[in-house]
Parts: C-alpha cells; structure tokens; sequence
C-alpha cells in the first residue's frame, strides 16, 4: 500500500473515531441531563458533577452552570464534603474561563471552610486556592498554600495526592529559582509513582524535571 494511502485511510480512522467518542460523549451528556430533571434531589449531586466533568474541557461555562447547582444543592442537603468539592470545581472554572481570581479566590476559602476537619477536603482546597495565586503570578502564596496542604496530603492513604502536592511545590519552586527544593519535591514525587506502579503519574514529574533542566 502506498505510505500517502495509508496515511490517509489512518487519518479518516482518527476522524471516525474522534466523531464516534465525541456522539457517545453527547449522548452521555443527553442522558444525564433528562436524568436530572427526574431523580429526587438526593441523587442529583451525583449527576450534576458528572455534568462537570463531561462539561469540563470543552464547554466550561455549562460546567460551572453545573458547579454552582451542585453547591447550593450540596448545601441545602447538608453535604459539606460535596459543598467544599463543588465550591473548588467553582474556583478552578472561573479562574480558567474568566481570569477572575479574586472571584475565585472566593470560593477557593469556601471550599476550605465548609471542609471543615475532613483532611482530605482541606488539602484538596489549599490546593486549589494555590492554582489561583500560581496562575495570578503570586507564587509566595501558592508556595504557602501548597505547604500547607502537604501533611494533609501526606496523611492519605493514596499516592495521587502526594504526586500533586510535591509536583505542585516543585513547580512553584522553580519559578522562585529555588532549583534544588524544587528537584527534591519532584524527584519525591516520581519515586512514590514507581514505587505505587502509577505509571502515568510518572509522566507530570519527568515533565517538571525536564523543564527544571532547561531552567538551569
């Protein structure tokens, strides 16, 4: 078979398959969306953060539609963890669709208060708040929010959120020119992904050590 006849029968493939998983994605989207309408409130939240995450990469102003229903939806069934989750989803979208970082910073402390004493939840909100003052360009804040969630990410049983801690300490490091703490909490970070056999999680720390490289 001539190599531009295979190229192209490969390219039609890839089309064909984009098309099919992006139909099967809106048909998904259809689906829950007539659910929603019809299950009591106490099944909804569940709905409604799938919504998010289907929502999230290429429709984000319909997933904070659904960010916002899912916090006072989570409040008015007095769901606290499931308010501080929805409340991050809320930061994370309006600073990445709308640059608005005070507004997110809002509910970035919202998350973190209605966490209240659930570790997990608070780690994952000092988190969150440290993406917004990384992406306003105040790394001094960020650095101290991603220190803060450290022992609590390092009281988890599960890997990831070490990984996104120490990663995320990493970068913020290396923006600061501390070269050496940097490579420590990202060489921290791929070690527990080898030892955990997380081999996709080995790729975000290889990636920060490579643009560590470059920066030195």
């Amino acid at each position: 078979m001539p190599r531009f006849v295979y190229l192209s029968l490969l390219s039609l493939w890839c089309f064909l398959f984009c098309l099919s998983a992006k139909a099967q994605q809106n048909s998904r989207i259809d689906s829950l969306e007539v659910k929603l309408i019809l299950v009591p409130d106490s099944s909804r939240l569940q709905i409604l953060f799938e919504l998010i995450d289907l929502h999230r990469a290429n429709n984000q102003e319909r997933a904070l539609t659904y960010a916002d229903q899912a916090a006072t939806l989570a409040e008015q069934l007095n769901r606290p963890a499931k308010q501080s989750t929805a409340h991050r989803e809320q930061a994370l979208l309006v600073m990445q669709l709308m640059a608005d970082y005070e507004r997110a910073l809002e509910y970035g402390y919202a998350a973190l208060e209605t966490a209240g004493s659930d570790s997990e939840q608070r780690g994952q909100a000092l988190l969150s708040i440290g993406q917004v003052f990384e992406e306003a360009g105040d790394q001094y804040k960020a650095l101290q929010n991603y220190l803060e969630a450290q022992p609590l990410a390092e009281q988890q049983s599960g890997a990831i959120q070490k990984i996104v801690v120490y990663n995320s300490i990493g970068r913020v490091n290396r923006l600061l020119s501390e070269f050496d703490r940097s490579r420590e909490y990202h060489q921290q970070a791929l070690q527990i992904a080898k030892a955990q056999n997380q081999a996709q999680a080995e790729a975000a720390p290889l990636f920060l050590l490579g643009q560590l490289q470059q920066a030195t």
